[in-house]
C-alpha cells in the first residue's frame, strides 16, 4: 500500500496547485468510480475549487478538445453500479474461488468472478439434470403445453397445436 498512499500524496500536491480539477478517466462506471474516490481521497484540497469529470473515447486532440467542451458531473449511478458489481464479485468469488482451488488444482489466489460464477452454476445445474434423468414409457396419451397462455389448456386446444410446440408426455386426463 505504500505506492498508493505515495500516488495519493502526488494528487493532493498537485490539487492543491490548481484553482479547478479535470477527472479524465475511463468512460465506464470503474472508471467513474475511480474518480469518485480521487475526489473522496482529496476532499479537503478541492474544497472551493471545480472538479469536472470529462469523458473521451480516444486520445487523439480533437477528441480531447470536444470532451473538454463538454464537462459532466460525476455519475452516481455509475459509481454505486461498479460498487454493487464489487460486493457481487467478492461475494461469490469467495464462495466459489475455493472450488477452483481444489477441483482444478489452481493456484491458490485463483480467483472466479461473476461470469465465471454462473457458468460454473449452469454446467452443475445441467449436470444435475443428467444425472436425475428419469424416463417415462409413453402412456398413450400426448399434451402439448401452449406458452401463450397463463393457465394450462385443455388437451383438445393442444391436440390442435400437434407439431408447433414441444411435446411432453403427461397423465391421462382424469374421467369426471
Amino acid at each position: 500500500m505504500k505506492r498508493g498512499r505515495k500516488t495519493v500524496k502526488i494528487l493532493r500536491q498537485a490539487v492543491s496547485s490548481c484553482d479547478r480539477v479535470v477527472l479524465a478517466t475511463d468512460p465506464d462506471r470503474e472508471g467513474e468510480a475511480i474518480a469518485w474516490h480521487v475526489v473522496q481521497a482529496c476532499t479537503k484540497e478541492l474544497r472551493g475549487k471545480t472538479v469536472q469529470r470529462v469523458c473521451f473515447h480516444a486520445i487523439i486532440p480533437a477528441a480531447v478538445r470536444t470532451a473538454l467542451a463538454q464537462p459532466v458531473t460525476l455519475d452516481m449511478a455509475l459509481v454505486d453500479a461498479q460498487q454493487a458489481r464489487r460486493v457481487v464479485d467478492r461475494l461469490v468469488g469467495y464462495q466459489v474461488s475455493p472450488m477452483l482451488w481444489h477441483g482444478i488444482a489452481g493456484p491458490p489466489g485463483l480467483s472466479a468472478g461473476r461470469v465465471q460464477s454462473v457458468a460454473l452454476r449452469l454446467i452443475i445445474e445441467r449436470d444435475w439434470e443428467i444425472e436425475h434423468f428419469v424416463s417415462r414409457k409413453n402412456t398413450g396419451r400426448w399434451t402439448q403445453t401452449c406458452s401463450r397462455r397463463k393457465t394450462q389448456p385443455s388437451a383438445r386446444a393442444c391436440s390442435k397445436l400437434r407439431g408447433r410446440n414441444q411435446v411432453y408426455p403427461t397423465k391421462p386426463p382424469s374421467k369426471r
